[in-house]
């Protein structure tokens, strides 16, 4: 987080925290030197960066930061160690910031270079974070070198099991290819019951109609779907008798239901009327699909 701030001798903002020997102090407008252990640090200067009104602040004291410190001979301390982040891309975004952390910037992924500074900074020692941009990351467990590849939206929630059990292992969600039958026949749904239709070709989503039936044709690892007996397309998701140049790519998540990915992006329903909705890609999220024997 010194990337967001100025090092000064005498500050001229009403928000800021100076370094003392043993500890750093919390200034904020009426709010004045609330000490902390350097543990904390990261995290108070990312809660800083989200400029919010003192009230927040003067909340957040008041409940030890939602608990994750405690508050001993008048000092604030980390109930949990901060772990080791790593980042080639620097980008002034909360989202892209791990909150209670030490942050080091890398050029190269070199694991062994990664296990080398970990252990030279007082930081979590059983794991350390690599954001690998655009949203991607891999954990590795620094006593085994086990590998975990996630993503933004299951960042949160890998770390608290990390910090739980280091040893975490994530499930694969990619479908293998082999437990999709070729040639038989499947309705598609979206997870909320709402079905998949077509309009001059042009597949969408409908609040009521007849099931969307597909079959799937696997070929290089890849899979493609039919509907009707016509291809859909990726690109534009439109019908057409030609087999595309690109397929999809199938992904599960524990409650069963199928996450399409089109390229680097997955296939989400952006509702344009009550009962209509069009195909839409992103990066970062997605819509959930039922796929079951027809």
């Amino acid at each position: 987080m010194d990337y967001c701030y100025e090092i000064v001798d005498n500050p001229t903002q009403s928000r800021y925290i100076v370094l003392e020997n043993d500890y750093f102090t919390l200034n904020t407008e009426n709010i004045k030197n609330v000490k902390f252990d350097y543990e904390c640090r990261n995290y108070i200067m990312c809660e800083l960066s989200r400029k919010c009104p003192e009230r927040y602040y003067m909340k957040m004291i008041d409940c030890c930061f939602e608990d994750d410190f405690e508050f001993k001979d008048g000092i604030f301390y980390n109930k949990r160690k901060p772990y080791m982040f790593f980042t080639n891309n620097y980008v002034p975004d909360l989202n892209n910031i791990a909150i209670n952390s030490i942050m080091e910037n890398y050029d190269d992924i070199n694991i062994d270079n990664m296990i080398s500074i970990v252990a030279s900074k007082k930081c979590h020692q059983d794991f350390f974070i690599i954001n690998n941009g655009k949203g991607k990351y891999t954990s590795c467990n620094m006593h085994t070198r086990h590998l975990n590849y996630f993503e933004e939206e299951d960042k949160d929630m890998i770390i608290e099991e990390l910090y739980e059990n280091p040893d975490f292992v994530i499930k694969k969600r990619h479908l293998s290819v082999s437990t999709i039958k070729e040639n038989v026949n499947y309705c598609m749904s979206l997870d909320t019951g709402d079905i998949l239709t077509t309009y001059f070709d042009q597949i969408a989503a409908t609040t009521e109609g007849n099931d969307f039936v597909v079959q799937f044709v696997i070929s290089d690892d890849e899979i493609f779907i039919k509907h009707e007996g016509k291809y859909i397309d990726g690109n534009e998701m439109l019908l057409t008798n030609d087999k595309p140049e690109i397929g999809f790519t199938l992904l599960q998540d524990n409650e069963g239901y199928y996450i399409i990915k089109f390229k680097e992006k997955y296939i989400n329903i952006e509702w344009f009327k009550s009962a209509y909705g069009g195909i839409i890609f992103k990066e970062n999220s997605w819509t959930r699909f039922s796929i079951v024997e027809s």
